[in-house]
């Protein structure tokens, strides 16, 4: 294996310039990506292609028009956001699908995602909080209705 060697006492600026500039890039690089592999499940949001991520699928698409339901909100438990599995959430979602959702039953085949939903009290917070806040659910909803666009419809 070839290993350079430098002069005795003669350092080589070319090779120490080098050596500074990919140490800069290989920081650089990291600081982009080490984010987003870092970033946990609940930051990432509901994975849709997994059924235990939708409160409802059909069971065979029987009808010729699809429903894609948004159930309001219910969550009122003690996190600022509700995990997509939160148990309380959950009941109470399927509560709106037999209470709300139901008058679809003999007309659509009916979707409904799981979503992340945040404490009324965020409505209290200023507005770039609740625009954050907010956002978790909508992006679930946005990102569940694509996942529907291309795998159900």
């Amino acid at each position: 294996m070839f290993t350079p060697s430098l002069p005795q006492g003669q350092p080589n600026m070319k090779f120490k310039k080098f050596a500074a500039a990919l140490g800069i890039i290989c920081l650089l690089l990291g600081a982009l990506c080490l984010p987003a592999l870092g970033a946990s499940a609940q930051e990432r949001g509901p994975d849709y292609a997994l059924a235990a991520n939708w409160l409802h699928l059909p069971q065979a698409t029987e009808h010729p028009v699809d429903v894609f339901w948004v159930y309001p909100t219910v969550y009122n438990g003690q996190a600022m956001v509700a995990k997509v599995d939160d148990p309380e959430m959950k009941k109470d979602a399927l509560y709106t699908i037999r209470s709300q959702a139901s008058v679809f039953a003999d007309l659509a085949n009916l979707y409904a995602p799981l979503y992340r939903q945040v404490k009324i009290s965020v409505l209290s917070l200023d507005q770039k909080q609740q625009d954050h806040y907010l956002g978790i659910g909508l992006g679930d909803v946005q990102a569940a209705f694509d996942f529907y666009l291309e795998h159900y419809n």
